[in-house]
């Protein structure tokens, strides 16, 4: 997985962007590890966080 972000990163900087959004469960799941189904996924050029809501925080700490 690292070397997703890594790459995902790379993208950002070459495209002169701040951040990718990722919604979709397949995706934030791939990217993160978390199998919640609810969440929400910000990867930055320097760092990343995953947003879920109360039901998911032992889960999401857990698988992420």
């Amino acid at each position: 997985m690292s070397r997703t972000l890594s790459d995902i990163r790379s993208f950002l900087k070459s495209e002169n962007l701040d951040a990718l959004l990722v919604l979709t469960k397949t995706n934030r799941q791939y990217l993160s590890g978390f199998t919640g189904s609810s969440g929400t996924l910000v990867i930055s050029r320097h760092s990343a966080a995953l947003f879920v809501d109360g039901r998911y925080t032992l889960r999401a700490k857990k698988e992420s």
